[in-house]
């Protein structure tokens, strides 16, 4: 897009900076949640709640971090009879695979990893699972190689 060195973006990032510092200076936890963190969180729950009136925001510093907490909570069992499979897709992104890792190891969740845009081959998996959870995990633009 070139906007790296736009007047308007350099201009931002100098008023930014002028607000609010060069970083956080800690985690989200200890110190590093700011007044433009909450105004950011309450504008994206308004404008989801356009669409869910419940809902609330959430956001991350990362989409690696994101991916890491979005599958962790997808996992979790419903019910404590309940059993979660997890597909991942074999070319997936790091952080999805970092993901189906933790939430194997957080929320006992079986994983399966079918050949990359396998569709068929994912239908099978589906079909042959008796889990009562599942949940398809995969890149929508793949990083390395740009398929869809």
């Amino acid at each position: 897009m070139g906007l790296a060195n736009h007047p308007d973006v350099c201009a931002a990032l100098e008023k930014g900076l002028r607000l609010y510092g060069a970083g956080s200076g800690a985690s989200h936890l200890i110190s590093g949640h700011s007044h433009a963190h909450e105004a950011l969180e309450i504008a994206l729950a308004k404008t989801q709640a356009a669409h869910i009136p419940e809902c609330t925001a959430m956001y991350f510093s990362t989409g690696y971090m994101a991916n890491l907490a979005a599958i962790s909570a997808l996992t979790i069992p419903w019910t404590v009879d309940d059993s979660v499979a997890i597909f991942s897709e074999e070319l997936n992104h790091a952080s999805l695979i970092d993901g189906v890792r933790l939430a194997k190891q957080q929320n006992k969740a079986d994983s399966f990893v079918y050949a990359h845009n396998d569709i068929d081959g994912l239908e099978q998996l589906l079909k042959a699972s008796s889990h009562s959870q599942k949940l398809i995990v995969t890149d929508g633009v793949f990083s390395m190689d740009g398929d869809l």
